[in-house]
């Protein structure tokens, strides 16, 4: 009874501090409540919860500080640096290994139908390749997200999820450089990593490389060719390659937490670990006034944007009109532009829902002509047998036949609350093109 009483008067004494905004007093007096292990009310919970949201927050802020700090220090070292423009031309263009070919054909379980060689089906990964990247992922992201609250996690997923109902989330909200990690980085990897062996295999892959990432997000088109390369060593290919990649993206901690992560990837003496990154997070939409285009004069070998082709007409007409004299001023004179987008998003740019071979080639070329280019070729990888959706059954089918996120599909069920397991899908177009 008396322990009832003493119990009831902290409360009372806590209630009335909090109206009284005496937040001094009302957290001395909570420590007490929590001291005594008495279960505690609607309004003492609230109170709890509403501490450890200002304190995670806090710690975010600092984190994004710290964060920042560091792409700023980078960026401010890598002034220091000049990159030299090579005036004569080179051909240094790697040779295609046959048998590379065929090992990393077999090991995607590459599949195309007689006639229609622009739609390739990857149902398999390269194993041995993503078991690592996606082992070395997994850890990076538990250790990173543990100091966060799920309901945190779970807000920056929603707000990335407006992308698929044809809207441009927010990537400056709150811990949505992690859950975009988690979400799109492997896939994104994983059709990189098809798009540079395309390239390999129609022998316009060079072993010294100069990319320029446009709206880069994390990385993932180095990510992509740092797996290829680590193929080429493992299957006996050891041309020395030499890769100067310059990460363009308004969203600093994407940047920073892509090269944070390559970092611990590259650790075991991986191939790729001579690759020189360079930072830039100025703002795309600045181009005309922040001088982005410092950038050296029809320097890059390849250009790539990937999956960054805007929803908002008014800005992607921005955007098209600055992708464009991106690539007429720094692409070099042999260089050549890669495309990557979504299937989905490529049709409704154009508002069109048939899904014909004959649509799609009229699409391709509109599309390459908005920003001034020529087509090399362009194809369409996919993980399934067709061009239409697979709406119904894609579940059962993805469970039968492509490859599980192994690590990361745990992680996803339980943050966001899943049913289903993660796994390996591609539905893109890869284009290459010239001026």
């Amino acid at each position: 009874m008396i322990n009832w009483v003493k119990n009831w008067w902290r409360s009372y004494k806590f209630a009335n501090a909090l109206k009284a905004k005496n937040l001094k007093l009302a957290k001395r007096i909570f420590q007490e409540i929590q001291k005594s292990d008495d279960n505690l009310s609607i309004l003492e919970s609230l109170y709890f919860e509403n501490q450890r949201l200002i304190s995670s927050l806090d710690i975010y802020k600092k984190e994004t500080l710290r964060l920042r700090k560091q792409v700023s220090e980078i960026n401010e070292s890598q002034k220091l640096v000049t990159l030299t423009v090579q005036t004569t031309v080179k051909d240094d263009r790697i040779e295609v290994d046959s048998e590379i070919v065929k090992f990393i054909c077999h090991e995607t379980k590459f599949k195309f139908e007689s006639g229609d060689t622009e739609f390739l089906q990857f149902t398999g990964i390269d194993n041995e390749i993503f078991t690592n990247l996606e082992f070395k992922l997994a850890n990076y992201i538990n250790r990173e997200l543990s100091r966060y609250h799920k309901d945190e996690i779970q807000s920056a997923y929603y707000e990335l999820k407006k992308v698929k109902s044809g809207k441009d989330p927010d990537y400056s909200y709150p811990l949505i450089e992690y859950v975009y990690l988690l979400e799109y980085f492997l896939d994104n990897t994983y059709c990189s990593y098809l798009a540079w062996f395309l390239i390999y295999r129609s022998s316009k892959l060079k072993s010294n490389l100069k990319i320029l990432d446009v709206a880069a997000g994390h990385g993932t088109m180095l990510y992509g060719l740092a797996g290829l390369v680590e193929r080429f060593h493992k299957n006996g290919l050891q041309t020395p390659m030499h890769i100067n990649y310059h990460a363009l993206e308004q969203q600093d901690l994407f940047l920073k937490i892509g090269l944070d992560f390559w970092q611990e990837y590259i650790a075991d003496n991986h191939p790729s670990s001579n690759v020189f990154w360079r930072l830039d997070s100025s703002n795309l939409f600045d181009y005309y006034k922040q001088k982005i285009d410092d950038l050296p004069i029809q320097f890059f070998d390849f250009i790539v944007i990937c999956h960054c082709f805007f929803w908002d007409a008014d800005s992607r007409v921005t955007s098209n009109q600055i992708y464009t004299d991106i690539f007429k001023k720094h692409l070099a004179i042999d260089g050549y532009v890669v495309l990557i987008i979504q299937e989905s998003k490529l049709f409704s740019l154009f508002d069109e829902q048939k899904r014909t071979k004959e649509r799609e080639v009229e699409i391709i070329q509109d599309f390459i002509n908005s920003f001034s280019l020529k087509l090399v070729w362009y194809k369409r990888v996919d993980s399934t047998p067709q061009r239409e959706k697979m709406n119904i059954h894609f579940n059962e089918f993805a469970t039968k036949n492509l490859s599980l996120q192994t690590y990361l599909s745990p992680i996803k069920k339980k943050l966001f609350n899943l049913k289903f397991d993660s796994n390996y899908v591609l539905d893109d177009y890869i284009i290459l093109a010239q001026i």
